[in-house]
This record gives structure tokens, C-alpha cells and sequence, in this order.
């Protein structure tokens, strides 16, 4: 049930039973506290329960129903602060850009406040005040519209002001002054079409038009077909004076209109010679071998303006001078070790003649090789360790090893201690270091320290005890003894003896063994090339263990049995320490190595800022290489890659 429907009901009762009877002191009509009237937030609740209240109090005294008229106040503030916040809800979700409300709202909403004042008008002003706040500045808004109106000559800003001003106003006048300067537009949009004079002007009359009288269908239509004529003038001005790439902007701009796809039918009779304008280009370029950048940017163009206007695609052969050219490139490109780009190319090659014979198997090694290069290979050398008798060294790395791979297995690869040993040989056998290659980085470390110290505490505990029974005399026997005769003969004789606990106290001899493992390692990531430390840190680790043992003891019935304390041995916690420790040391190079592909996308960044765009290639690769093994969307590196690659590589 409603909160005010309960205080009604209240209110009510009160009322009755305060009729019927004279109470020494008078009950509050109003069963509610002041926290809980403050909990009504619904402005129609409050009202019923002021009007309530209201008739209630009616012929009686304040001074004895002071909490009620307490209760009254505070529900008119509560009404006048409740309708406020409704309207100002209200006015924002009908605020104009310009700030204003429009005027026609506020006056109906003041006019409808001033017939019905559910409080007394003293208070309620406050929320007329609110309403009157807003109407005056939308009228000086209207009034600022007026002067920058009469200041204007330009027809365009004119209509739009006067659109503004209708808004604002809601006042027929400022509509037809805006539709007698927009008829003159519509004349003017058709002049310049008989004319075929398509300039800036024409254009911008064209949107004002579609903006203002968008819901006539058959005018809209009409100008979207001028917009259309208007692109492709623009267009064909621009591939007329060699400038292609301002053309597929045009395009492009306009694919990105709200009414493309009305404005792509309209083109639909020049969108195939917009699309071979491009292709014209391009054949023409690839006749020669150094404009081989220029001849992909003008085909991948080409290719964009077909799928932009709903042209069917180029047949394949018509490629094939482009891909024999980026075929060419890519190989000597993998020849030269610009293995990133070589791949560039053959993905440029799959974007035209996806079909081509052989290019499958090309782009899958070429992968591979690029893959092999992005993934650094990693290898962990067993940790030296000063205590010969426990080596916790080859422990460690191989825990080490085994997290890296699980955690981090797209960012680095993992070099098997073996492998790299052997590598190691060989170096030391050739004086060659540049086998280190194939190792990018190394794990290496020493234990520090790796112990468990233990101590014992003997002490003996002092018990009481219960062993057994023993007889003693019995205190009623006693007592009955002690009677005169006669009622000594009136009293049952009661056992001379009873059995009762004994209690002894002992002493158990109790040791308190406790162990603390310690263990300690510094560890560091190097680059394996040049010997740099990435990333020196320590870890220690203690844990301890407590428990006791206790002597036997064997006093009458009483056995207490000989316990021997339970602790693990000082393998068990160093091994135990060992890898927690090992565990810490993967979380934390897991943190430093992981997400390789956004540090390639970080260089990629700083290689374009310092104009270096083979840098900039290879790093987008090898980030494009690890971004796919993950799963990861590469939609925006990939085609960054490919443009950026051919640009750079021409």
C-alpha cells in the first residue's frame, strides 16, 4: 500500500476516535515522523496528504496540534521542492540548443501553476518564480535572435535564424519569413542545376534545405539528386586536374553523409566511369616499375571507390602487372631482411589476386618468419646457488620456465636450458657470439639464501589431576554417630566409608619445537645481445611452523600418552618456499613481458614521429603477428601495415 493511503487511514482513525472520546492530551493526527514524510518523493502523494492533513487540522489549535502543523509545513515545502525538480526535469528534456526553453511551454505550464495552488500562495510563488526565471530568459534569447536578424543580409544564416526564432517563440511569423527565404533557396538550387553551376554555394543551400524541409519527400528527393551531381562534379574537376586523391576523398566524405545511400542511386549512371577513372590511372602507372607505390595507391583506391558506389570488382587478371611488381618487391625486400614489409607486400598481393598460384604457402612462410621475429625467445640459466648440499638453483628456473609458458605463451618464446647451453658451447667453441640471436632474452639469478633455523623450548606443565577412587569415612555416618539415641534409632545407619575421586597433581615435561624456512633470491631479465639489465629484483620468503611434543605419563587411572610433534622437514618447507618464491618471480616478469603487441603498437608511434617508417613497418608487423595469435581485432593495424609498407618500400 501507498505511503500517503496509510497516513490517510491514520489520519482518519485519529480524527474518529478523538471525536468519541476527550483524551487527556491530544494524539497527533498524523501517524508519520519527519523522516519518513521526508521519504514521499511522488508529488500527487503529497498533495492527498496535505489536503488530508489540512481537514483535519481544520478549527483546531495550533498550540495543541503543534506536531501536525509541523507536519503541514514541512509537507509544503516538500510539495513546492518536489514540482520544482519535476519541472526543471522537464524543461531540460525540452531545452533548445541555444539554452532556451521554448516560450509556448513555459506559458502554458505558468498559466496551469497559477490556477491551482495546492499550498498557500506565499509558498508556492516559489515554484511560479522558477517558471518565470526561465520564460524571461527565453524571451531576452528571442529578443538577442531579433537584433542578429535584422543585422544579417546573408539569405542562409537569415533562414536559420529565423528557424531558431520559431523555436524559441513558437510565433507563426518567424515560420513563414523562414519559408518565403527558403522558396527563394529552392529557386536558386534549381537555377544553378540548369546552369550546371555546382559550386560551395549551391552545396550549402542544398544541406539548409534537407535540414529545414526534410519531411517533403519530393523536395528531398530532388536535392539529394543535386548532391548527388554536386560530388561527382566535384569529382571529376579534381581527376581532371591530376589530383586523384583529393577525388577519392570526395567520395569518401561523401559515403560518410547521413543519406548516402539516396545519394549513391542518384549516381548510379557515372559510378562506373568514377571507378575506371581510377583503374585508367593505375594501368597507366604500372607500365612502369618505380611508380609501383603510386600504381597501388591508385588500384586500392580504385578498389574502395567500387565497393563505396556498389560497383562490381575488377576482374582479377587485370591485376596481374601489380602483382608480379609486388611480388618482385616482396622477395627482395626478404632478401634484404625487411622481413615485415616483404610480407606487407604479399598481403597487398592477396587484397587484388587473392587466387594467385603459390601465394597461400608464400604468405604462410613469410608469416612464420615475421612470427619468429616478434616472439622473443626467452631462456632461464640455472640459478647459482652457495649451498652445494641443497641446490635449490635448477628448482627454480624450471618453475620459473613452466610459468612463463603457461602465462605468457604468444609473447615470448621459451628456449629450452638445454638448447641454450648448447648455444653457449658452440660460442665458446667458434668465438662467435652471434648465435646468441637466437636467444633475445635471459633469465638469470642466484639464492641468496636458503634455510630453516629451529629451536626448542623445554618447560613442564603443572596438572591436577583425577587418578582413581579411594575410601574415606562418611561424613553423614559422622554426623549420625554425633545423635542422641533415641533418634540415631529413628535414622536409617548410613555406610561408615565412601568412595571418592583422587586427585593428584603432576608434572608433564613439554617441548615446543618450532622451525622459521627462509629463502631468498635476486633474479634479473637481460638482454641477451647486449647483456642490459631490463628488470633486476629480490624476493624473500619465510614460513614458520610451530607444534609440540610431550612426555608420557601413567598415574593410577590417569594416562596421558607420549605425543611427538608434527612439523614438515626442512626439505619439505624449503621446497615449498622454493616454489612460492619461483611463483612471485613468474607473476612478475609475466607483468613485464606480457602484452608484447601494444609495446610493438608503442613503437610503431614513436618510429612514425621520428619519420622512420621501415621502423615504423616492422614494429606494425610484428605486433599484427602477435594481435592474430591472440585472437585479437587487427582490423585497423592491418591495413596501416600494408599502405604504410608499400609507401615506404616503393
Amino acid at each position: 500500500m501507498r505511503l500517503y493511503s496509510a497516513v490517510v487511514v491514520a489520519a482518519l482513525s485519529i480524527f474518529i476516535a478523538s471525536c468519541n472520546t476527550t483524551p487527556v492530551k491530544q494524539e497527533p493526527l498524523l501517524a508519520l515522523s519527519p523522516a519518513q514524510i521526508q521519504e514521499v518523493r511522488n508529488y500527487d502523494e503529497l498533495v492527498s496528504m496535505h489536503a488530508t492533513l489540512s481537514s483535519g487540522l481544520a478549527g483546531k489549535s495550533q498550540a495543541e496540534y503543534a506536531d501536525d502543523y509541523a507536519a503541514l509545513a514541512q509537507i509544503e515545502a516538500q510539495i513546492v521542492d518536489v514540482k520544482k525538480s519535476e519541472l526543471s526535469s522537464q524543461f531540460a528534456a525540452k531545452r533548445l540548443a541555444n539554452g532556451a526553453v521554448p516560450q509556448p511551454l513555459l506559458e502554458a505550464t505558468l498559466s496551469d501553476l497559477k490556477a491551482s495552488a495546492p499550498v498557500p500562495v506565499a509558498k508556492w510563488q516559489a515554484v511560479l518564480g522558477a517558471v518565470e526565471g526561465e520564460l524571461a530568459r527565453t524571451q531576452a534569447t528571442a529578443t538577442e535572435l531579433e537584433g542578429k536578424v535584422a543585422a544579417e543580409s546573408d539569405s542562409q544564416t537569415q533562414v536559420k535564424l529565423y528557424e531558431e526564432l520559431y523555436a524559441v517563440t513558437g510565433q507563426e511569423t518567424w515560420k513563414a519569413k523562414s519559408d518565403e527565404l527558403l522558396d527563394k533557396l529552392v529557386e536558386d538550387v534549381r537555377a544553378a542545376v540548369t546552369n550546371e553551376s555546382f559550386d560551395e554555394a549551391t552545396k550549402n543551400k542544398v544541406d539548409l534545405i534537407k535540414s529545414i524541409r526534410g519531411e517533403d519527400a519530393s523536395l528531398l528527393d530532388e536535392m539529394i539528386g543535386v548532391d548527388a551531381k554536386i560530388y561527382a562534379k566535384r569529382f571529376f574537376d579534381f581527376l581532371g586536374e591530376g589530383l586523384a586523391d583529393l577525388a577519392y576523398k570526395t567520395l569518401v566524405t561523401m559515403s560518410e553523409a547521413n543519406d548516402f545511400p539516396a545519394i549513391k542511386d542518384k549516381l548510379t549512371p557515372t559510378s562506373e566511369k568514377m571507378a575506371n577513372y581510377f583503374t585508367a590511372l593505375a594501368d597507366e602507372s604500372v607500365k612502369s616499375p618505380e611508380n609501383l607505390s603510386q600504381s597501388y595507391r591508385w588500384y586500392d583506391q580504385a578498389r574502395e571507390v567500387r565497393n563505396i558506389l556498389g560497383v562490381a570488382p575488377a576482374n582479377a587478371n587485370s591485376f596481374t602487372a601489380l602483382a608480379d611488381q609486388l611480388h618482385s618487391k616482396s622477395k627482395a625486400l626478404d632478401e634484404s631482411g625487411e622481413t615485415a614489409a616483404a610480407l606487407a607486400y604479399l598481403y597487398s598481393i592477396r587484397n587484388f589476386v587473392p587466387n594467385r598460384p603459390g601465394l597461400r604457402k608464400q604468405l604462410n612462410d613469410q608469416q612464420t618468419k615475421v612470427r619468429d621475429l616478434a616472439i622473443k625467445r626467452l631462456s632461464t640459466t640455472d640459478f647459482e646457488s652457495p649451498y652445494k648440499d641443497q641446490d635449490y638453483g635448477d628448482v627454480i628456473s624450471s618453475f620459473i620456465t613452466q610459468y612463463l609458458f603457461e602465462h605468457v605463451p604468444h609473447d615470448v618464446r621459451i628456449v629450452e636450458r638445454e638448447q641454450y647451453d648448447a648455444i653457449l658451447r658452440e660460442r665458446a667453441i667458434s668465438g662467435d657470439s652471434s648465435s646468441l640471436s637466437s636467444v633475445n632474452l635471459l633469465v638469470s639469478g642466484s639464492v641468496l639464501e636458503s634455510k630453516v633455523d629451529s629451536t626448542e623450548a623445554k618447560n613442564k606443565k603443572m596438572m591436577r589431576v583425577e587418578v582413581g577412587n579411594e575410601t574415606i569415612p562418611n561424613p553423614n555416618y559422622i554426623r549420625w554417630l554425633e545423635l542422641p539415641s533415641k533418634e540415631r534409632k529413628e535414622i536409617e545407619k548410613p555406610s561408615e566409608t565412601i568412595d571418592v575421586p583422587k586427585h593428584e597433581n603432576i608434572s608433564v615435561g613439554v617441548t615446543r619445537h618450532r622451525k622459521v624456512g627462509i629463502f631468498s633470491v635476486s633474479y634479473r631479465l637481460v638482454e641477451a645481445s647486449t647483456g642490459r639489465v631490463i628488470f633486476p629484483d629480490s624476493i624473500t620468503m619465510d614460513s614458520e611452523h610451530q607444534d609440540e611434543s610431550s612426555e608420557g605419563v601413567e598415574m593410577g587411572d590417569f594416562v596421558i600418552p607420549f605425543k611427538l610433534a608434527d612439523l614438515p622437514s626442512d626439505v619439505e618447507i624449503l621446497d615449498d618456499l622454493a616454489k612460492k618464491v619461483a611463483e612471485q618471480i613468474g607473476k612478475k616478469l609475466v607483468n613485464e613481458l606480457k602484452d608484447q603487441e601494444a609495446k610493438y603498437l608503442a613503437d610503431a608511434e614513436t618510429f612514425k614521429q621520428q619519420n622512420d617508417c621501415a621502423g615504423e613497418v616492422s614494429a606494425l608487423g610484428h605486433a599484427l603477428m602477435i594481435m592474430e595469435l591472440k585472437g585479437q581485432d587487427s582490423s585497423k593495424v592491418a591495413p596501416r601495415f600494408q599502405k604504410h609498407a608499400v609507401a615506404c618500400f616503393n
